[in-house]
């Protein structure tokens, strides 16, 4: 690398910007673009790293995360080029207005954690080496150690001790929790804090934490503590709850940095220039309209062509002059009309224009895609969404349209036209309440209004006829466009004409919306769309019984998904009250607990523990979820509050003390679970109840497998068999 050659023929360098671990940094000329760069090199298996993290930023596209600009690889060496960042984050800020800046980075970087976490990466190296600034604004760089929050307990941490969580340095626990920390610590340190060393980090008394750096409101300060707590349970989770904790602190502007819409929308043409590409073509030709993304496509189209290993490079005005040096077989892309003359391999091949509709649309996001994508599309749409209300979401468009896709792109249309799912500041908010009483066949005929009035009368008429007929697939494009044949009332909303209304209520068609007319005719078998009609025309009666009906159906055909499902409308519809509220909300928190949908589970009995009256089925619901969850800390005190509520004496005191001490163990504390559990384990034997003592004995087991004791665990789990007969 010494002097001007670079070991690639692209590159000119200028000079070193820094080294770490088996790659180095420099500032580099890109002679294809005219443009100064931070190129990163490496060989051997950092070269893997390099390709990796060139996917993840290109995928992820983020203003608050340095932009990937190209991938080569050449003489067993790998390139990274990455768009040039200049100043360090600051040290410490001081002096009058110098919180305002801190608090602007604190915003910025935290958006940058929630895209992160809500695609399912952490970081894992906070620190302020990792943080500069683009015209004021902070950028996270270094992607080369992010990877699943998954991958915990790895051998040999591979972070910055100074800046890293406890559970770090103790563990090598690498989790979205360790991020917040992180940055909890960069933000300390520029408001003029005093960062800890490795035992105040470790000090679960968290004394250091009560000296906050001056002059900060005490909303922020609050926020500052609950992100730098010692343990992980007691942290801000993650990025998506930090920002979104932030936004109702009015910690976080309403302009948050949002993440660029991810590409979409081209297959085809993409498939046509890979294969274009096979074929030996070196010259690509993107002809497309302005405003239809020839640009973006031409990026994703080197991007993949980079991925795979080929040399690939843009060409744009200006760029033209050093595409000379260009080796043979490498690929030039460029949009419009072709400047360079054919030869050297080269050759134009023409792509027609992308689609017209914008490519961030639900209708281009999920046209094509068969039912079970909807989860993986609604993550790339709704960025920042919680992980459960994608699923609940998917699970929903699914009900409603099944595999028909342009009727759940409608659907979401009209979900994001009425505000049921909305982008709250940073992240999007479903409101479930106002969705599970949406009239989806409406929304749908309202969504499509403009393509049915669009058509000709005699495609009206045909449409009409064989949807009325029950000849059009049912929640089709065609059978919702007959089923919206309408006029315009005097007030201006809509109607039906008394011909397609004819027709539904004489079964002469099918589908959901015949469904939905049916139920608010009061006639019709148990179904989703009854339930919602009920809802809309106020029949609570008829609700509970339709939806009683539908859950035990679900129950005996084990279908637990669809169980939860009316299990939780039950318990949240405020039509139940007493023994059967406490009995349905211990059956979804089960069923929460079965399917690993922990977080629902969990907030249904914090919504409703006020009414439920206590019991210890109920107290044991509670603990068992949040053992599920990694809660053992509130598991703990759950098993507290029950032994209390139990007077400490009984059968179910000592059951609910055996619970204690698995929690405690659970938590970090192994003898005092020991402990515990021993103690409970003598009155269940002096009870003579043989199936607390199987319980007690596989309590035992379970810890002495925690702490390696397999001597411990046979005889234990042959105590708990003889028990069993």
């Amino acid at each position: 690398m010494e002097g001007d050659g670079a070991g690639h023929w692209r590159y000119r360098i200028l000079g070193p910007l820094g080294e770490g671990g088996a790659s180095k940094v420099y500032r580099a000329l890109d002679l294809a673009t005219g443009s100064e760069v931070a190129l990163k090199t490496a060989d051997g298996a950092t070269a893997v790293s390099l390709k990796m993290e060139y996917a993840r930023l290109h995928r992820l596209r983020h203003p608050g995360l340095v932009r990937a600009l190209d991938f080569h690889r050449a003489g067993g060496r790998a390139f990274l080029s990455l768009e040039l960042l200049e100043a360090p984050v600051p040290a410490v800020i001081s002096g009058p207005g110098g919180i305002r800046p801190a608090m602007e980075t604190w915003a910025a970087l935290a958006s940058v954690l929630r895209h992160l976490h809500g695609n399912g990466l952490v970081h894992g190296d906070i620190k302020p080496e990792n943080v500069r600034f683009s015209d004021g604004a902070a950028k996270l760089i270094d992607l080369g150690l992010a990877g699943s929050p998954r991958q915990t307990g790895r051998p040999g941490f591979a972070g910055t001790p100074a800046c890293a969580a406890p559970e770090a340095l103790q563990r090598g626990e690498v989790s979205p929790a360790g991020d917040v920390y992180g940055l909890g610590l960069l933000v300390w340190e520029m408001l003029g804090g005093i960062g800890p060393g490795p035992e105040l980090k470790l000090d679960p008394g968290e004394r250091w934490l009560e000296d906050m750096p001056p002059g900060l409101a005490p909303a922020a300060g609050e926020m500052l503590r609950a992100m730098l707590r010692c343990r992980p349970l007691d942290r801000v989770r993650d990025g998506v709850q930090l920002a979104w904790a932030m936004a109702e602190a009015g910690l976080m502007p309403d302009q948050a940095l949002a993440a660029e819409m991810p590409f979409c929308g081209r297959r085809r043409e993409l498939r046509q220039a890979l294969a274009a590409c096979r074929q030996g073509a070196g010259l690509i030709v993107i002809r497309a309209r302005p405003g239809t993304g020839g640009t973006r496509f031409l990026e994703e189209l080197k991007f993949l062509l980079q991925l795979a290993g080929s040399e690939a490079v843009m060409a744009g005005k200006g760029r033209g002059r050093s595409l000379e040096r260009a080796p043979p077989g490498c690929f030039v892309l460029r949009e419009g009309e072709a400047e360079l003359p054919e030869g050297g391999g080269r050759r134009i091949v023409e792509l027609a224009a992308g689609p017209e509709e914008d490519a961030g649309t639900p209708t281009v996001l999920l046209r094509g895609l068969g039912s079970g994508d909807y989860r993986e599309m609604l993550g790339r749409l709704l960025q920042g969404a919680y992980p459960e209300d994608l699923e609940n979401l998917a699970g929903w468009l699914e009900e409603q349209a099944g595999g028909h896709v342009k009727t759940a792109a409608a659907l979401l249309d009209a979900l994001i036209r009425r505000r049921l799912v909305y982008p709250e500041r940073i992240h999007w908010v479903a409101d479930w309440q106002g969705i599970l009483a949406l009239d989806a066949g409406a929304a749908v005929e309202d969504v499509w209004a403009g393509r049915w009035e669009a058509l000709a009368e005699s495609q009206r008429s045909r449409l009409k006829g064989l949807a009325l007929a029950g000849k059009a697939p049912a929640g089709g494009e065609g059978t919702g466009l007959a089923l919206a044949e309408w006029t315009r009332s005097g007030e201006g909303g809509l109607r039906f004409a008394g011909e397609a209304v004819r027709g539904l209520a004489a079964g002469r068609c099918t589908g959901e919306e015949c469904a939905a007319a049916a139920g608010r005719g009061g006639m019709g078998e148990p179904s989703p769309a009854l339930l919602r009609a009920c809802l809309k025309a106020g029949d609570a009666e008829a609700w509970l019984a339709h939806c009683r009906t539908l859950l035990l159906r679900a129950s005996e055909g084990n279908d637990r998904e669809a169980a939860l499902r009316y299990s939780m409308l039950l318990a949240d519809s405020g039509l139940l009250a007493g023994d059967e509220l406490r009995t349905e909300v211990i059956r979804a928190a089960g069923l929460c607990r079965s399917l690993a949908r922990y977080r629902p589970g969990l907030e249904l009995l914090e919504r409703r523990w006020g009414e439920l009256g206590g019991g210890w089925e109920l107290f044991k619901t509670a603990i068992l979820l949040r053992l599920a969850a990694g809660q053992p800390g509130p598991a703990a005190e759950s098993a507290r509050q029950a032994i209390e509520s139990l007077s400490g004496a009984g059968r179910e005191a000592v059951e609910a003390r055996l619970f204690l001490g698995l929690a405690s163990a659970a938590a970090g504390g192994l003898e005092q679970g020991e402990e515990i559990v021993l103690e409970a384990a003598k009155e269940a034997a002096a009870s003579g109840d043989k199936a607390l003592r199987m319980q007690a004995e596989e309590r035992l087991a379970s810890l002495a497998h925690r702490a390696g004791d397999w001597e411990a665990v046979v005889r234990h789990s042959r105590a708990g068999l003889e028990l069993a007969g």
